[in-house]
C-alpha cells in the first residue's frame, strides 16, 4: 500500500520528535536519584542528574518539558517572568513512617535559554501507627 506524499511528509518529522523524547525522559528519574544509592548523598546526586539534564544554555522550554516527562508540575513564578518552579512529590514507607519527599528545581532563563538550575530537596516525616 502507498502512502500519499503529504501523509508519509507530516509522519517523519513527528517520528523524529517522539524518539529524541523518550530518551530525555528517560535521562531524569526522581525514583531512581532517591533510591539508587540510600547511603549516598540524594540531594547532590539530584542536582548532578538534573545538571547533566539541563544544561546551562538549553533551550529553558526543552528543561521544563524534561522535569514535567519525569513527573515534576511546572509553574513559572509570580515574581520572575523568566522562572519557572517544578515540583516533584512522591511518598515513601519505612516501618510506621511516611515520608514525603519534596524536590523543587528552579530553572531561570534569559531569551529562553536556561541561565541558572537550583534544586531543593525536603522531606516531611509523619508516624503513623
Amino acid at each position: 500500500m502507498r502512502l500519499p506524499r503529504l501523509l508519509l511528509a507530516l509522519c517523519v518529522p513527528v517520528a523524529g520528535l517522539i524518539a529524541p523524547l523518550s530518551t530525555q525522559a528517560a535521562a531524569l528519574d526522581f525514583r531512581d536519584i532517591e533510591y539508587r544509592d540510600q547511603g549516598g548523598d540524594a540531594l547532590a546526586r539530584g542536582r548532578s542528574a538534573i545538571a547533566s539534564a539541563i544544561a546551562v544554555g538549553s533551550a529553558m522550554a526543552d528543561g521544563v518539558q524534561l522535569l514535567r516527562a519525569a513527573g515534576a508540575r511546572c509553574r513559572p513564578l509570580h515574581a520572575d517572568r523568566d522562572a519557572v518552579r517544578c515540583l516533584h512529590s512522591q511518598m515513601s514507607a519505612d516501618g510506621d513512617a511516611l515520608d514525603e519527599v519534596r524536590w523543587t528545581t528552579i530553572l531561570r532563563s534569559r531569551d529562553g535559554r536556561v541561565t541558572d538550575v537550583s534544586v531543593r530537596r525536603e522531606i516531611d516525616t509523619r508516624v503513623i501507627g
